[in-house]
């Protein structure tokens, strides 16, 4: 399944203005403990996910894996997003998801930093706005402290900030 890549870039920038301007810092700069998700709910039951997150709260550490433990980290998160995304980010069971392949992207390149950028796009049976969902990211990864949620919806657009990585979220204004 391939993303909307026009809706995804309007949910992306009508949020990362504000916190450009308040941080005085470049789109690359990430804060340890602090993960964002953007959740799109396109047309046809479509929703198009977004997570980025630094590399200390995906695996602990923020270089390339070097050793069998850091090697063994990378690979148990990587699995984590591609087989447990539907307890990451729970919706109602009667919505019917179906999900599908995460596209994982890790830049551990930058000095002394890395960044794993994680999207999905899942389409359910019944329109998910006015719902609420369960987000769980603090189960797999206790490291993050804040999670930044951006969500827009077909006529709306609203940010939250759950503590942990978790919480419930709703799909409304």
């Amino acid at each position: 399944m391939k993303l909307s890549t026009s809706f995804l870039a309007a949910l992306i920038l009508a949020f990362s203005s504000s916190s450009i301007a308040q941080n005085h810092t470049s789109l690359d700069a990430h804060a340890h403990g602090v993960a964002k998700l953007a959740i799109a709910l396109e047309k046809n039951n479509k929703i198009s996910i977004d997570l980025e997150m630094p590399g200390d709260s995906a695996v602990g550490f923020e270089h390339a894996p070097k050793t069998p433990a850091e090697i063994a980290a990378k690979k148990n998160a990587e699995d984590t997003f591609k087989e447990k995304f539907s307890e990451l980010i729970t919706f109602p069971e009667n919505a019917k998801c179906v999900w599908g392949n995460p596209k994982i992207e890790v830049n551990d390149e930058a000095k002394g930093h890395s960044d794993w950028d994680v999207q999905i796009v899942t389409v359910c049976q019944m329109a998910l706005e006015g719902q609420s969902v369960s987000v769980n990211f603090g189960k797999y990864f206790a490291s993050i402290d804040k999670l930044e949620v951006s969500v827009i919806g077909q006529d709306f657009q609203k940010k939250v900030t759950l503590k942990k990585g978790s919480g419930s979220l709703s799909l409304t204004r």
